[in-house]
């Protein structure tokens, strides 16, 4: 890279010394960036630079004047998009800014070898290149929701999706769920009904399904990104083999795991799972136009916590999303109540 031509840093940057970067750039404390130093402009660090090789970063990066100091896990604030290891994408169409937390813990040292693969690079740029000039959803601070939520080794279940929601204010990282303000899309309308019948459960009045990841259900998409308006846009740009990935890890998991699959795409991942120790529930889609093919009637709730409880595991209290248990079939929420009422 030709920092001369790409970059005029004169003021900043003495480099007839040494690279004498005492003013505004203090290397002997660990890359120091809280005085003086804008890397969102004249610096292109998608092209010409690439900071996934032969500069390691993964300690001692201090971003202090964005508040991004984030021990192991590196915050990517509005100052700085870099690919360390851990994947980070900028923050909307058109720009470069925008917050992203990056996968951390368990699911970044067992997903670490795909970050440096020739297909996870590519899948990078295609991305950036997308945020910046198309409209994306989820927000890129939204993207890895699934892996935020539910740390891998608090994984219980897993239902697989397709992509994110194309339409605005939807999409927030997570399958089938969005944000609480935002109507509830009609395959997760579906969904709710069958949860009614199978544990005898009031609908939620929201679709956000946060409170099912952070007690243990992966709700993972296939494709992690869509361009607006487009389902499917981001098909086949690399996500699949990432989130590929990511089961054949689930898989491999030494513990009892319940596996949702519906549709007909999420039932293909089906022979990646081997585990006898895995229970694999699957059925038709909830979308309208299959549910009636064998969703309804399917009861994937009750069966998930069935199983969970034969194994010890605490059952997923598949109300938690905000619902009210109807009284009039819940007498009290302990393990029968959350298998199965009436």
């Amino acid at each position: 890279m030709d920092l001369i031509t790409s970059m005029d840093l004169i003021n900043d940057l003495d480099l007839t010394t040494g690279l004498d970067l005492i003013n505004d750039l203090d290397l002997t404390m660990g890359l120091d960036l809280t005085t003086g130093l804008d890397l969102t402009m004249g610096l292109d660090l998608t092209m010409g630079l690439d900071l996934t090789m032969g500069l390691d970063l993964t300690t001692g990066l201090n971003l202090t004047k964005g508040n991004a100091r984030h021990s192991g896990s590196l915050l990517l604030n509005r100052y700085l998009n870099i690919s360390l290891g851990t994947p980070g994408f900028p923050g909307g169409a058109g720009t470069l800014r925008g917050d992203m937390m990056a996968i951390t813990g368990a699911w970044a040292e067992a997903l670490k070898a795909e970050f440096g693969k020739p297909y996870y690079r590519e899948l990078y740029k295609t991305v950036l290149d997308e945020y910046r000039t198309q409209t994306i959803y989820p927000p890129s601070r939204d993207i890895f929701n699934a892996f935020a939520f539910t740390p891998l080794e608090e994984v219980k279940a897993v239902i697989l999706g397709q992509d994110p929601y194309h339409e605005p204010g939807q999409a927030n990282g997570l399958c089938f769920s969005v944000h609480p303000e935002v109507r509830i899309p009609p395959s997760l309308v579906n969904i709710y009904k069958e949860m009614e019948t199978d544990l005898g459960c009031r609908i939620p009045d929201n679709g956000d399904l946060t409170g099912w990841a952070k007690q243990g259900v992966l709700l993972l998409n296939t494709v992690l990104t869509v361009r607006a308006h487009q389902a499917n846009s981001h098909k086949n740009i690399g996500w699949e083999t990432f989130t590929d990935a990511a089961i054949e890890v689930l898989a491999g998991l030494d513990r009892p795991l319940v596996f949702i699959l519906w549709g007909g795409q999420a039932r293909r991942k089906k022979s990646m799972i081997t585990n006898p120790k895995h229970l694999i529930i699957e059925s038709a889609h909830p979308s309208p136009l299959s549910a009636y093919n064998g969703f309804f009637g399917s009861r994937p709730f009750s069966r998930c916590n069935e199983y969970l409880v034969s194994q010890g595991i605490t059952p997923i209290d598949w109300a938690g999303t905000g619902a009210h248990r109807d009284s009039s079939k819940t007498s009290k929420t302990n393990e029968r109540d959350l298998i199965k009422h009436g």
